[in-house]
């Protein structure tokens, strides 16, 4: 599985999955962050062909940042499109995992879960000051260790949003 996407076509399915939910530009790059950390961690590949900055603020893709930082923290107004047609079927059934997994999280929830010590973020600034790209070899072994610390039924499978919540909450 190493048909990788761009940032905007994973944005488009996140914004289409959750049209009945408000999305704001900071959910959106924190999902499409911890999209990608999940794939990393569970697959061993690339869900974006984009680097992932280690900004003052968190991890972010700087792409879907200023696409849509006109929005501000309001909610994005746009019509997106079912995009499950340009994707394989497993990224398909993970981006809708992470959407699902996450959805209960607000924005700031997100935020504060992508910029914990330990996190890629943080060992990124660390080693490397802020702006630095982070490395996915550091985004995957984080994942990676999430996904170990879950339930062991399957690594084709997220943990429930309860255990997510219990992972990054017990890194706090």
């Amino acid at each position: 599985m190493s048909d990788i996407k761009s940032a905007e076509l994973i944005e488009d399915q996140i914004l289409w999955l959750r049209k009945d939910v408000g999305t704001t530009p900071m959910h959106l790059v924190k999902l499409v962050y911890i999209a990608h950390g999940w794939m990393l961690g569970r697959y061993d590949c690339s869900l974006i062909c984009e680097d992932v900055e280690a900004w003052t603020y968190g991890p972010v893709i700087p792409s879907t940042y200023h696409r849509y930082k006109s929005f501000g923290g309001d909610e994005i107004t746009s019509n997106p499109v079912d995009q499950t047609k340009d994707f394989t079927k497993e990224q398909s059934e993970h981006i809708q995992e992470v959407v699902n997994a996450y959805q209960g999280y607000s924005a700031i929830t997100l935020s504060a879960i992508t910029h914990q010590p330990g996190t890629p973020w943080d060992i990124a600034r660390r080693e490397f000051g802020t702006g630095c790209i982070i490395p996915n070899d550091v985004i995957k072994r984080y994942y990676k260790k999430l996904a170990d610390e879950g339930p062991k039924k399957s690594k084709w499978h997220l943990p429930s949003p309860r255990r997510i919540r219990m992972l990054h909450t017990s890194k706090l």
